[in-house]
């Protein structure tokens, strides 16, 4: 069994880290990307006590949580993590991922070997690890058919990945994997609306409050879309007098029916008036060829990718290494809470819902070519 660990510093308790982390008895190992939200909770219940000087860190958390419940140890921990533990005591290596999949976790086992990383080429560029691709993948991919919902596999056929909220097992008996968490639906019922906007604020509150734990400076992405100015704004608030680099692109240049489509920069300036701790650094995609940093991007990723704006978040990284900013909020897929995603029209097409693919249709048509009402009903009917 090896073990190995790149070691990157963000909280205040990972400047203390050191992995992989070995368990005073010598007889658990542990490697591990992670941030716990819940310290409190864990520390109280696992008896431990941390110090300024001396804290407990989050990958020490993990060890002595996964000791308590071995197993069911993920379904207590809050936070974003993928980690691996070696317990020598069993013979066996465990390991999960955080429930929504914010940290990656890729493996390849053949029955005899078990190999993991947070990245892909880590574990496909291993000597004698198959390079066959994933054709199905491939179609999947080109026809922009359900390879979202494709949790496991990658454009490689003898690659995995772990999907979120699951764990897995492996042993002398091979590798078992199952999920340990998933959205629990239960309806909320209070006793007026200001109630309910209140029990939101709150719980948002906490969610970005969590994620300001830093010994660097704090960035965040702003579009000025709802989602993205609401955690700008939230951060912004509980940093108070501290700064937070805010991130937007503009396109200053276009001409103005395309600026007023695409720049949001009234928005983001309407943030940074309401709030003068933020620092405002703007990112101009039009200089930027999508192609300058592609063999880098996909050095990284290793596989395709649907994003054809890739490049915005190359460049906002850019200028956040260059600010010593290392944890950088966004707003990511909040359109997913109110939107069932371009996937919806596919899937009543094929259930032959007509009636319901024609509305989704036209109300997506009306949305994005207002000057062709009708043009997809008008297109079911003629068939």
């Amino acid at each position: 069994m090896l073990l190995a660990h790149w070691m990157l510093h963000t909280t205040p308790e990972s400047l203390h880290e050191q992995q992989p982390l070995v368990a005073p008895e010598g007889d658990l190992v542990l490697v591990a990307d992670a941030r716990i939200d819940n310290r409190d909770e864990l520390l109280a219940a696992l008896g431990l006590r941390s110090m300024a000087e001396r804290p407990v860190t989050d990958a020490a958390l993990i060890l002595a949580a996964y000791r308590r419940w071995e197993a069911d140890c993920p379904d207590r921990l809050i936070g974003d993590f993928a980690f691996a533990i070696w317990d020598r005591r069993h013979r066996r290596l465990f390991a999960a991922r955080d429930g929504m999949g914010v940290r990656p976790f890729y493996y390849f086992h053949d029955g005899r070997r078990f190999a993991f990383a947070t990245l892909l080429p880590a574990v496909r560029l291993l000597p004698d690890v198959p390079q066959d691709i994933d054709e199905e993948m491939i179609l999947r991919y080109l026809s922009r058919h359900g390879i979202e919902s494709e949790r496991e596999r990658t454009f490689y056929s003898a690659l995995r990945r772990l999907p979120g909220g699951h764990a897995l097992l492996v042993d002398a008996q091979g590798l078992r994997l199952w999920a340990y968490w998933q959205p629990e639906l239960k309806e909320l019922r209070l006793g007026s609306e200001a109630e309910y906007a209140e029990a939101f604020r709150a719980t948002f509150e906490e969610a970005v409050r969590c994620r300001l734990r830093s010994v660097t400076p704090i960035g965040s992405h702003l579009s000025g879309g709802l989602d993205s100015s609401s955690v700008s704004c939230m951060a912004a608030f509980l940093l108070k007098d501290h700064p937070l680099h805010i991130y937007s692109a503009i396109f200053p240049d276009l001409p103005e029916e395309r600026r007023r489509e695409m720049d949001e920069r009234a928005y983001v300036n309407a943030v940074h008036r309401y709030y003068p701790n933020i620092v405002p650094h703007f990112f101009r995609p039009e200089f930027v060829s999508p192609l300058v940093d592609l063999e880098n991007i996909l050095a990284y990723y290793d596989q395709p990718f649907l994003s054809a704006n890739y490049h915005f978040g190359w460049g906002f990284a850019r200028m956040a290494r260059q600010d010593g900013v290392r944890i950088l909020l966004n707003g990511l897929d909040g359109d997913s809470v109110v939107l069932h995603g371009w996937d919806r029209l596919t899937q009543l097409f094929r259930e032959g819902a007509w009636e319901a693919f024609a509305q989704e249709a036209e109300a997506a048509a009306g949305h994005l070519a207002p000057d062709r009402p009708g043009l997809y009903a008008g297109m079911l009917h003629r068939r």
